[in-house]
């Protein structure tokens, strides 16, 4: 059987090629004169994939105003020994990231049925 795709289709699949990556869903309050001074969110991720194609990350996260970034991070490699995680656990971490580059807290193993709970709390200096 030959398989021909017709002129019209070979410029949209072009374009659909050219698709830039992006960091999947966020919420965003834009510029506010309101602070988030609070935020809890628990994770039960289930288990990490049996095999995969790359790495996959769940981050839950959030910027301050001099734009650093604060996230925890569960983590699936095609092996997770790095944090000591077994066959089907993630990885989890807290880091840091601003003009300074990146810092990591220390790692260490999640079960698929834990309940994570991630919790920022803005400090009376309102900055850390």
């Amino acid at each position: 059987m030959k398989f021909q795709t017709p002129a019209l289709l070979l410029p949209t699949l072009a374009l659909a090629a050219k698709r830039s990556d992006t960091w999947g869903g966020s919420v965003s309050l834009g510029p506010s004169k309101s602070t988030i001074t609070n935020s809890v969110t628990t994770l039960i991720p289930g288990a990490a994939p049996a095999t995969q194609n790359g790495v996959l990350f769940l981050w839950p996260g959030m910027s301050n105003s001099t734009g650093d970034l604060v996230q925890t991070t569960l983590e699936s490699w095609a092996s997770n020994d790095w944090c000591g995680a077994q066959s089907g656990e993630w990885c989890v971490r807290a880091s840091l990231f601003g003009s300074f580059g990146q810092l990591d807290g220390n790692a260490s193993p999640v079960g698929g049925d834990d309940q994570l709970r991630i919790e920022y709390t803005l400090l009376e200096d309102n900055d850390t």
